[in-house]
């Protein structure tokens, strides 16, 4: 009986240890390239991504015109850039395990929590 119980044990960390190493596969190798529904602050705007690489650039589409954005994502983590006529932005985030991203975004306004859902993958 012990003996079933430690092979039991055995199947159920190894099926564990397998679920958290294909985790952390699947958020390094996924791409973001596509379309994005973007919130922030009670907005929903929306973002385009494309991805040589670890290099991204893409656009933001704001309430004061699209904002050109670039930067890279790497190993689950995204960084950007962009700005336009007196908006200047700054975004960090993770892939988070439903395929969202999110992250905190440093304007010239102030900072904020922000949250990504891909509307359609390039």
């Amino acid at each position: 009986m012990n003996r079933r119980i430690d092979t039991l044990m055995a199947r159920v960390a190894l099926a564990i240890a397998a679920a958290v190493l294909a985790t952390a596969v699947y958020a390094e190798e996924k791409a973001v390239a596509g379309d994005w529904t973007f919130t922030v602050e009670g907005m929903t705007l929306t973002m385009t991504l494309e991805q040589t690489g670890k290099a991204i650039t893409g656009t933001l589409q704001s309430p004061h015109g699209p904002i050109p954005i670039k930067g890279e994502f790497e190993k689950g983590t995204i960084t950007f850039t962009g700005g336009v006529e007196g908006v200047e932005l700054s975004a960090t985030g993770r892939l988070q395990s439903d395929g969202s991203l999110a992250g905190e975004l440093s304007m010239n306004v102030g900072n904020v929590t922000w949250k990504a859902v891909r509307t359609s993958a390039h």
